[in-house]
This record gives C-alpha cells, structure tokens and sequence, in this order.
C-alpha cells in the first residue's frame, strides 16, 4: 500500500532550561529551546491542472505505470495539548514550504526535504502533546479555509476539513488534503520522532475512447462520472474506524444542484483522429457507501447539453475486494450479487477507470466494460463497470 505519500520526519531538540530562568526544567518549566524539523516529500502524487479544473496522471516512462508528480505548495504544522481526541489546539505554524523553495529556484517536483525550526517556545517537559500536520495543494487552503479551518481551544477529535462558504463542490476536485499524527513529550533531552502523512482525500479519475457521439438520436455532450449521491463537503482530519463498520467520513452533502458531479469531459475536448480519447478526474471527500440494494457508488454517464443522462455504466469491485462487505453475505450464507456496486469512498484510494495505456472502450451497448482501480495509492485491484440494463 502506498500510504507513506507526503512523508515528514521530524527531529525535536528541548533544551532544560525555562526562558528566562537558570534553574533546571521540571514537569511544569516550560521546555525552551530548538524544535527543529526535516520534512521530505515524496512524488507519489497527482497533479491538479488549474486550467481545467481536473487533474493529470502522467505516465512513468520506464514501466508505463500511472506515477505523479510531489506538488505540496503549504503545509502547516499544529501543535496541541494532551493527547486522544480531547486533546486542545495550542498553536500553528506555517512552515514555508513554498517559500523555502522559491529562494532556490522553484517549487520541486520530486522528492523533497526541508529543515524547519519551530517556533513555539511553549512545551513543558512532561507534559503530552500531539503534533498535527497539513499539506495542501490545488487550492485546498482557500477552499477548506486553512490555517484557520482549527481554532484556538478546538479537541483534535473535532478537528473537521470543511469546505468555505462560498466555494462550490468543484472546488473539492483539485484539493489535495495530507494529514498525519504524531504524539510528543518533551523530555528535557533531545528527542527525535517522524509523522508520516497520507492523503485524507480519495481521488477519481477515467480514461475513455469511442465514446459514442450520438444515443437514440440525442447528441452527447459529454462524459461526466457521478456518485450516488451529493459529494460530502467535511472531513475527519483524524482518521476514524475503517471496519468492521466504515466510519471515516462525515454525512455533509453538498447544496449545489450538480453536486453528485465528480468531474465532467465535454466531448469537445477529445483528441482528433482514430478511436478518439479523453480523460480527466478530481479528487472526493470520503463517503459510505450506499444503503440500497439497487443503487451504486460510481458510474460514468453520457449526458447531452442540459445534463440529461442518455446512457450509464456502473462501477463494479472485483472479486472478492476488501471493499465488498457483502460479497460472503455478511455470515448468512446468501451471497448478494450487488454487492460490489456498492463500496465506500475510502481516503487515500485512487479509482481509476482505465489508464493512459489501457483506455476503455465505450463502443457499441449491451457490452460490459473492464475498468481498474489503480493500487499507486492504497491497493485495488481489477474493476469492470456494466451498462443500465
């Protein structure tokens, strides 16, 4: 699994003496002294093209498998009292990462590291605190209104991404969202510890050629991949239970009227020429998955112009996923064969509908279709998607 995708690792030096005193630390002498960071970021990442709206998977030449680029533009580190979910929010600090990296030449695109020194001189030996850091990208601190998202006294297990007023859920499409957790204590000694960040947010994405122009004599406007439902707007930024009950979102449906709407490809921009192609997606908060027997989570949709669905396909797991909680039928011995259509939106995976060597064919109907989902991320495998009956 690749969970380690924006990795920091962070070296802790608490000097024992209290500011403005000579005489020893103790547990309630406020630690002063250096809390220097190393921060590494690797390039297991997508990237968001702002011009569009969607984000770009680029290929790795040596094997062909979908691999991105590291694009982390802001992370920032909060420091909090105690640990568990009551733990209070103390401080933050914006660490410069972009800034670090401009007085060098531009922002890197690979694997990364740099040094921090942190500021705040409030530690006491002894006592628990749990650091809580943030990386952003595409947007994502205006859209979910960082660093003041957490305020001053706010538990971490209240600590929510939530999406700003006045920003629609398009917005969510190129915000990529890392998060990681680290408990610290302050010794008196020096004190290393590493946080390692995954990202919070799930990513969609589809490949597509022959898509068919017309359906019953109605033109198609476009492809567009929707959810069964409206696209959450808030997050955990602590990750909660992932089974046997998958908890790890937040029901906050979107208001906006094409809310269910992950990304759309209008047919215009497909590539000239033989079996003509297109491709886009976005990244989406984490959802259950649906509650009734007939619905699903994912599907491709040909729409026309107003955004009527002429046509659909839906997503199916493979067999035997670790997502398809009812594939054994939940210990009652029947099996429910609809079950793989209906999955989770689990953070840190990547659903991806074909690949840039491997397109799917939306030719002819009455067809099924194979899809993946691609494992860069957090392990999935093969997929097939089938058309309305």
């Amino acid at each position: 699994m690749m969970k380690r995708l924006l990795y920091i690792g962070i070296i802790l030096f608490v000097l024992t003496a209290c500011a403005g005193t000579e005489e020893p630390a103790s547990e309630a002498c406020v630690g002063q002294g250096r809390v220097t960071l190393m921060l590494t970021v690797s390039n297991r990442s997508l990237t968001a093209d702002g011009s569009t709206g969607n984000i770009t998977y680029p290929v790795e030449s040596e094997d062909g498998k979908l691999i991105g680029t590291q694009h982390a533009e802001t992370v920032f580190l909060y420091i909090f009292l105690g640990e568990g979910t009551r733990a209070q929010y103390v401080a933050c600090e914006n660490i410069g990462w972009k800034e670090y990296f401009e007085r060098q030449g531009t922002l890197p695109d690979h694997t990364a590291q740099m040094p921090y020194t942190l500021k705040y001189k409030g530690f006491r030996v002894g006592q628990a605190y749990t650091f809580l850091a943030i990386g952003l990208s595409g947007g994502a601190d205006v859209a979910f209104g960082f660093p003041d998202a957490l305020a001053e006294g706010s538990t971490l297990g209240s600590a929510l991404a939530s999406l700003s007023e006045g920003q629609s859920s398009a917005s969510i499409r190129t915000s990529e969202i890392y998060v990681g957790t680290e408990p610290f204590i302050p010794t008196g000694n020096d004190t290393q510890t590493t946080i390692e960040l995954w990202r919070r947010v799930a990513g969609v994405m589809g490949f597509f050629r022959n898509v068919p122009s017309a359906i019953d004599g109605q033109p198609v406007d476009a492809l567009r991949l929707s959810l069964y439902t409206k696209q959450n707007t808030k997050m955990p930024l602590v990750e909660r239970q992932q089974t046997p009950v998958f908890l790890d979102y937040i029901d906050s449906p979107s208001v906006d009227a094409d809310g269910q709407v992950l990304f759309s490809l209008p047919l215009s921009d497909a590539n000239p020429g033989v079996d003509e192609k297109i491709s886009g997606g976005g990244y989406v908060l984490p959802a259950a998955a649906p509650p009734g027997i007939d619905d699903y989570t994912l599907r491709i949709e040909a729409v026309d112009a107003a955004g009527n669905v002429l046509h659909y396909w839906r997503a199916k797991l493979p067999e035997d996923d670790d997502l398809d909680q009812g594939n054994t039928g939940g210990g009652t011995g029947i099996i429910d064969t609809e079950s793989a259509f209906r999955f989770p939106i689990v953070a840190n995976h990547f659903y991806a509908i074909g690949s840039p060597e491997n397109y799917v064919d939306l030719e002819g109907s009455g067809i099924d279709v194979d899809i993946t989902i691609d494992p860069s991320w957090a392990g999935e495998e093969d997929l097939e998607i089938k058309e309305q009956q």
